[in-house]
């Protein structure tokens, strides 16, 4: 049978390349939105967690079933046990795997368990009680992609990057050309002064806080 094993931060770099196929594979489905090294070096902070399907009676080179990424999203009202990526072959056979992660967001004291899904999930989770839902916000940052520097001051990095999230926006971890803006605090080093080269837009607490009030404005 065709289990969920959950992979410690620790272990993520030693079998990632087991997963990176299914991860870059999914990410380019839902828009490209991240880099499979992205969720790498979430999933190695300890930010996302990297769940695999494993049957132990397969040889190993025909053991891995699925791969799945979950996030613990933490909210003013709630929070919420996210199935982030969800991917693999042969998917009626893994799909009960959903119980075990239910199980494992009740022992963090998740209140609520969410996924971000594709149409042809939509019959199979609601086998397992998941309500439809739609979120107009996601499209007010989609498509812009962040990167936070320095030390900051109004709110935490886990907020900034909630923030940014929930209206759609991606944060990636280094300055490229495909960077949309800096957030950025005091004491910001190199990726302040490769921001300005590349004419990254420039945003610090202040500017951050009245791009996100001006959503709420409009809204």
């Amino acid at each position: 049978m065709i289990e969920a094993v959950y992979i410690p931060s620790e272990n993520i770099n030693d079998c990632w390349n087991l997963v990176d196929q299914h991860i870059s594979n999914a990410l380019e489905r839902s828009g490209n939105h991240y880099n499979s090294s992205d969720i790498q070096d979430k999933c190695s902070k300890g930010e996302m967690q990297l769940w695999i399907g494993w049957d132990n009676t397969k040889p190993k080179d025909d053991a891995h079933y699925a791969t799945c990424v979950t996030e613990i999203i933490v909210r003013p009202n709630s929070k919420t046990f996210s199935i982030f990526i969800m991917t693999g072959r042969n998917m009626k056979d893994w799909v009960h795997n959903l119980d075990k992660l239910a199980e494992f967001a009740r022992s963090k004291n998740c209140t609520h368990f969410e996924a971000v899904a594709r149409p042809g999930w939509e019959r199979v989770l609601k086998r397992f009680n998941f309500k439809k839902t739609q979120n107009e916000t996601k499209s007010y940052l989609s498509g812009s992609t962040f990167v936070i520097t320095g030390t900051l001051e109004e709110f935490t990095r886990q907020e900034v990057t909630r923030l940014i999230e929930e209206l759609g926006g991606t944060v990636t971890t280094s300055i490229s050309k495909n960077t949309n803006y800096l957030i950025y605090g005091s004491s910001p080093g190199s990726k302040y002064e490769k921001a300005l080269s590349l004419q990254v837009k420039m945003l610090n607490e202040a500017k951050f806080k009245s791009l996100i009030n001006k959503y709420k404005k409009s809204n």
